[in-house]
């Protein structure tokens, strides 16, 4: 679900949830300077990662690009467009200083993967606005070897 959290509303979203999870108001709350907070489930013990979105153009061209699929009777789930994903994994990989072997084989595997599905050039055109170019460039190396 994509809903946009205000700072106002932190705290109606937290009393709403705190029954059922366990949050932290103040990791909300700097999350939507960037980031992202943990909603966990008492019960199950569930992790759920909530990134409230931004006006960028990255969390612009997922919602608009998502599709809702049937996962079983009476139960649909909202999916993000593979090479969205692809391009969310690049942004994140630099942010952990290019040293994350699970971002950048995640990358590589949905190239892989997705193969045909993904307009290349259209990733790099988006790629080249987000300044993940050369990064994209040396994944795509990757995957096609």
């Amino acid at each position: 679900m994509a809903i946009q959290i205000r700072v106002d509303q932190v705290t109606a979203l937290v009393d709403a949830v705190k029954r059922d999870y366990y949050v932290s108001e103040a990791m909300v709350r700097h999350s939507l300077r960037g980031g992202s907070f943990n909603l966990i489930h008492f019960e199950s013990n569930t992790k759920i990662d909530v990134f409230p979105l931004s006006d960028g153009l990255l969390d612009h061209r997922q919602i608009s690009r998502r599709v809702r699929v049937s996962v079983g009777p009476g139960t649909e789930l909202w999916i993000g467009a593979a090479d969205d994903q692809l391009l969310r994994k690049l942004r994140w990989y630099p942010s952990g200083g290019e040293v994350s072997e699970r971002q950048w084989r995640d990358v590589v595997s949905i190239l892989r993967v997705q193969g045909d599905r993904i307009d290349r050039d259209a990733l790099h055109e988006v790629a080249t606005e987000l300044g993940l170019v050369d990064l994209l460039r040396t994944a795509i190396a990757e995957a096609d070897r």
